[in-house]
Order: C-alpha cells, then structure tokens, then sequence
C-alpha cells in the first residue's frame, strides 16, 4: 500500500435569494387565532408569535409542517422538556415588547421571514429568521433549512460562506 495523499476539493454552489424589506415596518400584534389566514406567509408567522405569547404550546406546534414537528418532538424528549418549559421563555421573549417582521426573502419555492423582538424599554431579545413551506396552499414554518447557508447567513453581509462538507462535519462532531 503507497502514502496516503490528502487532497482538497472546493464546490462553489451559488444561491440566488431576493431580499425585501418591509416599509412600513409590519408590527405583530396580539391576534386571535381565528383571524391566521394560512394562505399569507406573514400571518402565519404573527398567528405562531401570537400562540407563544399566549403559551399555547399546541397551537405554536401546529404552525410547523409535520416532519419539523416530529423533529420539535424529538428534540423536545431528549432534551427532557414538556411542553410547559417553554412558556417563560416565550413569555419573556415576546410577552410585553414589540415584535416587528424585518425583512421578506424569497428562496426557491421558500419564503423566508426576519423579525426582531424587543422588551418595553426597546432592548433587542431575539433577531431571527425563520423559513416556510408551501403544501396545499398553506404556509407552515419549516425546519427544512436549518442548516442552509442562506437561512443561515443572509444578513451577515458575507457573499462567501466557507463550511465543511456535511460527511465531514458529521464525523469531526463526534
């Protein structure tokens, strides 16, 4: 058997998104559950900030397509968390301040939606993106691009995103 010889392969993929932001700014207000049109993308991410605001743990649930609900699930149950775990930190997240969506990419066949949480005294909570799925005509949060470069990295300014290839990345993990 020769030397092993390690060599080195780069893949360019290139991601074509469409950035909009919102004028005027798009403010999510406490919403009844019964105003959600799941035919609206951001409705149905204001009807699932609504359900955290009011804790109700299943209807947060329901906004998610079903793989990424099984995939809450399991996370959920390794982790050791009931449902009412979640509530103080949603509470806490966007109980009293104001939630805003920032910015509406579209990606492919996906939507991708940024917002932004502050408390009261307007400090910033949490800056997120989040991505939907269409199926049927209706909108469901999405966990099918968790580790997508764009999801991921769409507002750092960067137009080159290095990481390892998923085998390698598996296997240094352990």
């Amino acid at each position: 058997m020769g030397m092993p010889d390690t060599r080195q392969m780069t893949e360019e993929v290139m991601h074509m998104y469409t950035v909009t932001p919102y004028q005027p700014a798009f403010v999510i207000d406490a919403r009844p559950a019964g105003s959600v049109r799941d035919d609206v993308p951001e409705s149905v991410v204001a009807g699932w900030i609504g359900a955290m605001r009011a804790g109700q743990f299943d209807k947060v649930t329901a906004y998610w397509d079903s793989a990424s609900q099984r995939q809450i699930a399991e996370r959920d149950k390794a982790l050791g968390k009931k449902p009412s775990d979640w509530a103080p930190q949603w509470k806490r997240l966007f109980g009293n301040g104001k939630v805003v969506l920032t910015q509406k990419i579209k990606y492919g066949k996906y939507w991708l939606i940024a917002y932004s949480a502050t408390d009261p005294a307007g400090k910033l909570l949490i800056n997120e993106t989040v991505a939907l799925t269409n199926s049927d005509g209706k909108w469901r949060l999405t966990l099918a691009l968790a580790d997508n470069a764009v999801l991921n990295n769409w507002g750092s300014g960067k137009t080159r995103i290095q990481r390892l290839a998923a085998p390698m990345f598996k296997s240094s993990a352990r």
